[in-house]
């Protein structure tokens, strides 16, 4: 179960630029803060999160404690990952599909794909 802040799931919940991508960190099993990065993939339907910004984020997260990260992004038409995202992930890391207002997690394994609960908490 992924616990987020009621803040951070309404500003996920608002974002609507298809393939806008970043991070949702938090601390254990909490998210907490959104790291917004560039989407430089020239591709329609893809990202590619810009490097520069994703160190700038990756050591302001490593400043703050955070531990717990989760890489997002925009989808415009299905809230499933593609088959690109898939082969591009990270084994055992947690990815949230931003769709439609609403948010879809999936934890990926060598061997499958699996749907995560979440819960939205107070600050």
């Amino acid at each position: 179960m992924i616990y987020i802040k009621k803040k951070i799931y309404e500003e996920l919940c608002t974002m609507w630029v298809p393939e806008e991508c970043g991070f949702v960190v938090g601390k254990k099993d909490k998210l907490e803060k959104i790291y917004k990065i560039k989407n430089i993939s020239k591709e329609e339907n893809k990202f590619k999160m810009g490097f520069i910004n994703k160190m700038k984020a990756v050591l302001d997260m490593m400043c703050h404690g955070y531990g717990f990260v989760i890489i997002y992004h925009v989808h415009e038409f299905n809230l499933f990952l593609s088959v690109e995202d898939i082969k591009n992930a990270i084994s055992k890391m947690i990815y949230l599909i931003v769709y439609k207002n609403k948010l879809y997690f999936y934890k990926i394994k060598k061997e499958s794909v699996d749907a995560v609960e979440y819960k939205v908490v107070g600050d």
